[in-house]
């Protein structure tokens, strides 16, 4: 993975860095799925997929009101059809745009390691 290092820090514990200020945003979002989210990082990880075998679509996961918003406001993901998108809000970091199916990679990844 060429976009997000994962590492032990002493007395913080497990952290995701990104390696270039283009995956801020990515970092942001990691960084939420595993502080606030530890019991549905499973289930995260099962609508992901599900979207992108078009089983579900991100409607379906997410409440319509609101985006997903991680990072304490820095930004906010979406997916349309195969491609996910992290939008900058109070973030200057740049927007990125991935396939679902990386984004998923990433994500299983940094669960597998906070697991560890």
């Amino acid at each position: 993975m060429n976009k997000i290092e994962f590492y032990i820090l002493e007395n913080w514990g497990k952290v995701n860095k990104p390696l270039t200020k283009e995956y801020a945003l990515l970092s942001h979002f990691l960084d939420d799925i595993g502080r606030y989210f530890p019991y549905h990082q499973d289930d995260t990880i099962e609508n992901l997929k599900n979207i992108l075998k078009g089983e579900k679509t991100f409607a379906d996961i997410q409440d319509p009101e609101v985006y997903w918003s991680y990072g304490e406001g820095s930004g906010y993901f979406e997916i349309e059809g195969t491609t996910a998108f992290f939008e900058p809000d109070s973030s200057d970091a740049p927007r990125i745009v991935m396939p679902l199916a990386e984004v998923i990679e990433i994500v299983q990844e940094w669960i597998a390691f906070l697991r560890q």
